[in-house]
């Protein structure tokens, strides 16, 4: 049998849930603010989702006409259209290369001499094209 402290002990709980609804109404409105705050974190990473998917993959509205880069001392021009009286340049204003036409969507090769900056000029575009030395291999023991 149970005792009479033991009954009261046993109703304390249940009575504290009934009788007293402000603690009931606190816990819930805690729990909606929890809620409230994880459903803005979702919301908040669907936009970073969005923007990185779609905003940041659209095509930019002006292209460069060339491309170019240096490899193992010669520099690759690019044409994404048609390129005509092609010159590249080193850091003394020296013209090194020159090409009559370039057709679309081509590669023209130019080698150059040392590692350096070089300039590849087409009509009023041009495009600064660094050459670095090739790295050596260092082997341990």
């Amino acid at each position: 049998m149970r005792s009479s402290d033991d009954n009261n002990s046993y109703y304390e709980g249940w009575d504290s849930l009934v009788c007293r609804p402000m603690n009931t109404f606190r816990d819930l409105s805690k729990i909606g603010i929890l809620l409230i705050g994880i459903s803005l974190l979702i919301i908040a990473g669907l936009a970073v989702h969005i923007y990185l998917i779609f905003i940041q993959h659209l095509p930019s509205t002006s292209t460069s006409p060339f491309n170019a880069y240096c490899s193992h001392n010669a520099i690759i021009i690019h044409a994404n259209v048609e390129l005509t009286e092609v010159q590249v340049y080193d850091n003394r204003s020296r013209q090194i290369c020159f090409f009559d036409k370039i057709p679309r969507n081509s590669e023209e090769l130019c080698m150059v001499e040392a590692p350096g900056v070089y300039v590849v000029k087409v009509g009023d575009h041009k495009n600064v094209v660094e050459c670095w030395p090739p790295s050596r291999k260092i082997w341990s023991d």
